[in-house]
């Protein structure tokens, strides 16, 4: 049939096989019906396959009906085994007596009501036991409590409290309160109330729905192997009508069949029966093993249906090879598709979205970069607390973070408190420089911002505070969660233009932080522990 591939058709009396490539270890064992009366000649392409371990195949009995093919259900049926245990005990002893009222079984009250109550307590408080170790453990009780009584009593007395256990087993069992399997009795519980008994009747609906939802998909799954058939049928029809000639032998494969693929230089091993109705396959290497109907959709046999690409055309084909009442069931094979599909997707999205989150930190960014500037309002300041200058404010243990002031009167000339313009109006501009916020920053030293430009000669300037600096009473920042009302230090730059050569000409301006533990010369980054940026001041 195909070049390279293991294919075998297991007929009564006849195989066929052909070789290929791939896949699982095993035996494979072979077993048709006495008697076989093929019912259609189907013509395969070629085909691929694949499976593993030993397993046991047949080909069951069809019945011979020329000019048609039978479509059996790819599922085993199940039926739920139902159980009927009757537990009865002839009455012993001389409880009925003719012409006489039945006897108590005891003058105590120690009758079937005692006992069932006693049999219930102890297989509750057991969960699992037997019939024997509840008589036992009732008769060493009872027997020791009546030690004074004579022999033949006390003996008496043990039938009949072993009778009793008996009878309130089969009573508790009547109710349901503890089930039994062979001789182990289990506690099942006492009888429940209505919101136990709408549970149970939840979780019944549950498995009724779930047996349905078993059931549609087997008829799916009919429905798709008929339109496979059906469809098949068709083709050949029309290929033996257009070629006036029926299809070569070697081309034919009866039905039902199976395709083994393995590797073309694994050793099989075949062994048949006397009667050649069973065949033992043995590879020493990896194979697969496909049906008939998973061989026919991958040849597009069932139009698309099985994975949503069935197209307008198709889907008219499908629904005429199928029963009128069955129609509806062509569409929801497409529907259902694209809901699992899409489903999936979704359900595929919110999987990564949820693992991305799990990545978060509430209190600390995942990506760090330039924040809005603060507002600095002494009044506001006012409100925070004055820290020692030159200490790192540390607050890893208190659960509410607090602020150091920082107030714009420490820029002095370059605050906007006496110069709203900052200088720009008589031509000495104020640059305001601040670091960003990093989480649990500490840097070491003394940081200070230090400002250059590029040219020759150096451009003079003033710094606010004195020489520049930033104080680590300022450190750590502990995230805008915590940290809410924090603001970080600013530095003030006051550009001191007074040469004709700082006038009418674009001056280049980089600042960087020094004298600390922070990087602020990297090629990769440049704005890593430094600031450039350009003025140029008319006159």
């Amino acid at each position: 049939m195909m070049a390279n591939t293991v294919g075998a058709a297991a007929l009564c009396g006849d195989l066929k096989a052909f070789l290929s490539q791939n896949l699982s270890k095993g035996n494979i064992s072979l077993v048709t019906p006495s008697s076989y009366s093929p019912a259609t000649k189907i013509t395969l392409g070629t085909v691929n396959s694949n499976v593993g371990a030993q397993m046991i195949l047949s080909t069951p009995q069809r019945v011979s009906h020329p000019g048609s093919i039978l479509i059996g259900s790819p599922f085993t049926p199940h039926t739920t085994p139902v159980a009927m245990v009757t537990q009865a005990h002839p009455p012993e002893g001389d409880e009925w007596t003719p012409g006489k009222r039945m006897k108590r079984a005891d003058k105590n009250g120690k009758g079937l009501r005692h006992f069932s109550m006693k049999v219930c307590e102890k297989v509750q408080k057991k969960g699992t036991t037997s019939y024997n170790e509840v008589a036992d453990e009732l008769v060493a009780e009872f027997t020791h409590a009546s030690s004074l009584m004579p022999t033949d009593s006390q003996v008496y007395d043990q039938k009949n409290i072993r009778r009793r256990v008996y009878d309130a087993l089969n009573v508790l069992m009547a109710m349901n309160i503890i089930s039994k399997e062979k001789k182990e009795i289990r506690w099942i519980g006492l009888p429940t109330n209505s919101a136990q008994e709408c549970r149970n009747l939840e979780l019944e609906k549950q498995k009724r729905l779930e047996r349905i939802r078993q059931k549609r998909a087997q008829l799916e799954e009919l429905i798709l192997q008929q339109i496979a058939f059906k469809n098949l049928v068709q083709r050949n029809q029309a290929n033996e009508a257009s070629s006036q000639s029926a299809p070569p032998p070697g081309s034919v494969i009866q039905l039902p069949f199976i395709i083994l693929n393995t590797d073309v230089r694994t050793v099989i091993d075949c062994s048949i029966s006397s009667d050649k109705c069973e065949y033992l396959f043995n590879f020493d290497n990896t194979f697969e093993i496909h049906d008939d109907v998973e061989i026919l959709k991958r040849m597009g046999m069932s139009l698309g249906l099985e994975n949503g690409t069935c197209s307008p055309e198709n889907l008219s084909v499908a629904k005429s090879l199928v029963p009128k009442s069955l129609e509806a069931y062509v569409t929801t094979l497409i529907f259902l598709f694209y809901l699992v599909f899409y489903g999936f997707l979704a359900g595929m999205f919110s999987l990564t979205m949820w693992v991305m989150l799990q990545t978060l930190d509430e209190h600390t960014p995942r990506y760090r970069d330039r924040v809005a500037n603060p507002a600095y309002n002494d009044t506001l300041q006012e409100a925070n607390v004055d820290c020692p200058d030159g200490v790192y404010y540390d607050q890893d243990n208190l659960e509410e973070k607090k602020v150091c002031q920082f107030k714009r009167s420490v820029l002095r000339q370059c605050s906007g408190l006496a110069d709203p313009t900052f200088g720009y109006s008589e031509g000495q501009p104020c640059i305001l420089v601040k670091m960003n916020r990093v989480i649990g920053l500490k840097p070491l030293g003394d940081p200070h911002i230090s400002c250059t430009a590029k040219r020759e000669n150096p451009l003079q300037m003033q710094y606010f505070p004195d020489e520049g600096k930033l104080d680590k009473r300022y450190f750590p920042y502990y995230g805008k969660t915590l940290h809410a009302n924090y603001v970080q230090p600013l530095v003030a730059v006051k550009l001191l233009l007074t040469t004709e050569e700082d006038f009418n000409t674009e001056l280049t301006i980089e600042c960087k932080v020094e004298g600390s533990n922070l990087l602020n010369n990297d090629d990769r980054d440049k704005f890593l522990g430094r600031v450039i940026f350009r003025v140029r001041v008319s006159k």
